[in-house]
């Protein structure tokens, strides 16, 4: 009987550990919306017939590339599929194969529901596709409120705030996970630089630059905005993000000088980046004697995102990172080089060696230095 009742209290609580498992992470999805007034589909592929500029940079960015892109589904298979990274990269429930009610599985994470009957692959393929932003009930939402359109428009100035890119670039701690905070914490980030500088530029104005230009061929030129989504995967804007001062030799160490110019962490967004601070001393011969390494990065790991530390720069943050060198290469050394990586899945060990078959743009070198001993 004692045994009995344990393994009733066992199933009981792995019932109430799934449920509140599913009530923590109710899924966002975006309800299937009949296509706008005036339009047959809720493809972006038929929104570019018209809006050529604009759906050329969306189907270029990592916005039009949300679902397909490898390396989010490297992760995704690795992590068994699981369901609630659909709620950002393909939003929309006719995106989705599965009406999900509930969760089955802890470890690994699995959901159970019923298949989809309007599941769209094509449409999932678009992940964060135009109607994912652009649409409300049965319209098509707008900045300006003077749009004359072949299909039915609302006047919808919040959609050029940052509460916009917020449902997705602020996500919530995963529960029965051991993280100080969200995986991804940009809109947090984005605040505290806002506290520290004082400054009020928003997520648009690095990430849809402002520009004036008809929005369809022979229309009237308006302000608006690029649908570039510039960022991690993008070497100029990667660039700009951070200030590297020249190396200084200081007795036996090496200094080097870095300040976060983004407005948020650096690196940012998911844990897989970066940022790797080398060093290599070398003799007359042009000899490496010593090398160093400092990793700037957030490391998370195994399947319960267990949080091992967090070394990223602090928006506006200045920081010296010091190598000391040893008492007996001192003698020997006569240059030192600092180099400066940018990794943009550096962290994802267990998926290296499938990534690296994808030949894909990885590292980015920031800054490359020599100084004479």
């Amino acid at each position: 009987m004692i045994r009995l009742a344990a393994i009733l209290s066992m199933l009981l609580a792995t019932g109430c550990l799934t449920e509140h498992f599913y009530r923590s992470l109710e899924p966002r999805t975006m309800p299937s919306l009949a296509p706008p007034d005036g339009l047959h589909t809720n493809s972006a592929e038929f929104c570019g017939a018209c809006h050529i500029d604009i759906y050329q940079e969306w189907a270029d960015s990592m916005m039009g590339q949300s679902f397909t892109d490898p390396v989010f589904q490297a992760e995704w298979h690795h992590g068994e599929e699981f369901q609630w990274c659909l709620n950002c990269h393909a939003p929309l429930q006719n995106q989705q194969p599965l009406i999900v009610d509930g969760v089955s599985t802890l470890r690994p994470p699995t959901v159970s529901g019923t298949p989809n009957p309007d599941f769209d692959p094509a449409l999932q393929a678009e992940g964060v596709t135009c109607v994912v932003c652009h649409q409300e009930e049965s319209a098509i939402r707008a900045p300006h409120d003077d749009v004359q359109a072949p299909h039915a428009v609302v006047h919808d100035p919040t959609l050029s705030s940052p509460e916009s890119c917020e449902d997705c670039h602020q996500m919530t701690i995963l529960p029965f996970t051991k993280v100080e905070r969200p995986l991804t914490d940009s809109h947090n980030e984005w605040e505290e630089w806002k506290a520290k500088t004082g400054r009020t530029e928003d997520c648009l104005d690095c990430h849809m630059p402002a520009i004036t230009r008809p929005v369809v061929p022979g229309g009237v030129p308006r302000e608006g905005r690029m649908h570039t989504f510039p960022g991690a995967w993008n070497d100029q804007m990667v660039q700009s993000a951070l200030q590297v001062d020249p190396p200084e030799r200081v007795g036996d160490s090496i200094q080097v000088q870095i300040e976060n110019l983004a407005g948020h962490r650096f690196p940012s967004g998911e844990p897989a980046r970066v940022l790797f601070i080398r060093l290599d001393i070398q003799n007359t011969s042009e000899q490496s004697i010593y090398t160093a390494e400092e990793r700037i990065e957030r490391r998370v790991e195994g399947p319960g995102a267990r949080e091992r530390y967090d070394t990223t720069l602090a928006p506006a943050e200045r920081r010296t990172v010091t190598f000391d060198v040893p008492t007996e290469i001192v003698p020997m050394a006569d240059t030192a080089r600092v180099e400066l990586v940018f990794d943009r899945y550096g962290n994802l060990d267990a998926l290296i060696d499938e990534l690296e078959l994808l030949n894909l743009p990885r590292e980015i070198r920031l800054a490359d230095h020599e100084l004479a001993w």
